[in-house]
């Protein structure tokens, strides 16, 4: 049967007619739609209701129009389609709106010359891996159309220098920028709500980013190994902040934490070797393993009453904390016994239980002063 169907590529319109043709098993009709061409699905679905149906089917059209989108006139196809064949792939096989790579040609974003590519406008999504280990492209012009960036769309794209970012982007995928060594700026859209996962780790060139106000997560090695990084601008609604996020950003001087996160985690700032000063957030609990480790230059940090445990390497390496910061640093040594076993310093108590039950009586009482301070 399916050396038959495969033969019978370009079906005539008579082709499945016949009172038979509503019996077929369902396994047997999916075998025939995967066979098909746009041009025998547009003749399929002619002859009864049933085949219509079934080549329509989201999935089934995006088969049958699978290999439309590496057409030469694949611009022509999205912008005016001229073909029967088109214009059923345009409206019931998504044929416009993804961007494939294969082969050194981009589909359907145009190269302007010098490395300027303009994805052409309805474009939705940037599909994953789309551009990655391009190193033609210096700069992507993405249109108002797209609301969605791959995992790894631009992933060493070791000479893209610039990235036009419009706000209809709700979602930018892991490591989608990673590894874009010369990358110079980049405008975060404000209808963001996440940094995933290593999205501009190794970008070595970066040196400064705003994040927007409607981000609320910056997830693990954010921004991990952007060693020219210098300013980073984070907005109070950013309530988390991942591991790693800024781990060997060794030109980073100074940076305001947001003020509702509890804790500092794992290596957040390990080996930022310009760090001099930071404040504690209010709310923080808990400052994590390596947070600080090898901050050589690191001077002054505010530690917040709220803080109930600092683990113990979280400062390891930091030679030039000032007077009151190792002062604040040994009232923690002090309450966890200087022969204490355990891998950080308690200041109330050693146990896990007693640490949980303080944080749910002083969380509520910490945050509505927070609240009023900031008028948040």
């Amino acid at each position: 049967m399916d050396d038959t169907i495969e033969k019978g590529r370009n079906i005539t319109d008579d082709a499945f007619q016949g009172p038979n043709m509503e019996t077929l098993p369902d396994e047997i009709m999916l075998m025939i739609t995967k066979k098909l061409d746009p041009a025998s699905a547009v003749n399929f679905e002619r002859t009864s209701k049933r085949n219509l149906r079934v080549t329509r089917d989201h999935k089934s059209a995006e088969e049958i129009c699978k290999d439309m989108v590496y057409s030469p006139d694949i611009a022509n196809y999205c912008d005016n389609p001229y073909t029967n064949e088109a214009k059923w792939c345009k409206e019931y096989g998504n044929l416009c709106d993804k961007v494939i790579f294969k082969s050194d040609q981009l589909i359907p974003a145009f190269d302007q010359g010098d490395g300027v590519y303009r994805i052409r406008d309805g474009v939705k999504r940037i599909y994953k891996h789309a551009f990655f280990d391009n190193y033609d492209i210096r700069e992507v012009i993405i249109p108002n159309s797209v609301t969605e960036i791959g995992a790894g769309a631009f992933q060493q794209c070791w000479n893209l220098l610039r990235v036009s970012l419009p706000n209809s982007v709700t979602k930018i995928g892991a490591a989608a920028f990673h590894q874009c060594w010369n990358l110079l700026r980049v405008s975060l859209p404000n209808s963001l709500t996440s940094l995933e996962y290593a999205i501009f780790e190794k970008c070595t060139s970066l040196e400064k980013i705003t994040v927007p106000k409607s981000v609320t997560v910056i997830e693990d090695c954010a921004f991990k190994d952007c060693e020219n990084l210098v300013s980073v601008t984070i907005p109070n609604s950013v309530k988390s902040i991942g591991k790693y996020a800024f781990q060997w950003c060794k030109s980073l001087s100074a940076i305001t934490l947001p003020i509702w996160i509890t804790d500092l985690k794992d290596s957040v700032f390990y080996g930022c070797k310009s760090l001099e000063k930071i404040t504690v957030p209010e709310m923080v609990f808990e400052i994590n393993d390596r947070v600080f480790k090898d901050c050589e230059n690191l001077v002054s940090v505010t530690i917040p009453r709220m803080v109930d445990t600092i683990h113990k390497q979280a400062f390891q390496g930091c030679t030039k904390l000032d007077d009151a910061t190792r002062k604040r640093l040994a009232e923690f040594k002090q309450a966890a016994g200087q022969d204490s076993n355990y891998p950080f310093f308690h200041y109330r108590g050693v146990g896990i239980r007693d640490r949980r039950r303080y944080r749910r009586f002083l969380w509520p009482i910490y945050r509505a002063r927070i609240r009023d301070k900031y008028s948040v």
